[in-house]
């Protein structure tokens, strides 16, 4: 009897597993799907942020003090890149669950940083712009960060670091912040990425471009 009753456990915990099994082979097959719907909701989506992150072209990125002031007290790129943004988002928001939409926002964040770089890789500063450049990242990030309770940050950081080096007082100054004096900062950035960026900056020299040690 015992005997009897130990084979029955053994093939009822058999079965047991092999339906575990199962349905572990068929939640990753759904997170694959649910995955690839992202990527394709975000890759239809795309296009429709890319009028606004071109308009980023259409603004002087080497201000005067005072066109800085302006900048300042109302930032128009922003502005618009924002509202498009919340039409958008809100356009999807009710036809996705909690983290479904939280995910969608993520990938729209990398979305984003990526053609805004582009952008500015096409575009010349000074100084002031790569400061003014640098409010414009956070207040991006910060309004992201309002919309989802995902990490944004770190999907702009390759941003972050751009305007870092467009904020430099002069090329060799990026040694201060490089190598052993990076502190807890993990440079995206590769040494031929800091010097192209650096050579957007009109007011530096190409000669100290190419002394800095990287």
């Amino acid at each position: 009897m015992e005997c009897s009753k130990l084979g029955r456990d053994v093939r009822s915990g058999t079965k047991i597993q092999t339906c575990l099994d199962e349905l572990g082979q068929t939640a990753k097959v759904f997170e694959s799907l649910l995955k690839e719907g992202l990527n394709r909701l975000v890759a239809a989506l795309g296009p429709r942020i890319k009028p606004h992150v071109d308009a980023f072209s259409s603004f002087s990125h080497e201000p005067t003090d005072d066109e800085f002031a302006m900048y300042e007290a109302h930032d128009e790129f922003v502005g618009q890149m924002v509202t498009g943004l919340d039409t958008l988002f809100q356009s999807i928001k009710s036809l996705l669950t909690l983290d479904n939409f939280g995910s969608a926002v993520a990938l729209m964040a990398t979305e984003l940083a990526n053609q805004l770089e582009r952008a500015v890789k096409k575009s010349a500063f000074n100084q002031l712009g790569g400061l003014h450049f640098d409010k414009q990242v956070r207040a991006l990030v910060a309004y992201l960060s309002t919309v989802t309770q995902w990490t944004i940050r770190d999907k702009f950081s390759r941003l972050t670091q751009i305007a870092t080096i467009l904020n430099l007082e002069r090329p060799a100054e990026i040694e201060d912040y490089w190598g052993k004096n990076s502190g807890p900062v993990t440079w995206l950035l590769t040494p031929h990425d800091v010097k192209t960026v650096m050579a957007l900056r009109k007011d530096f020299r190409a000669d100290d471009i190419s002394r800095v040690k990287l």
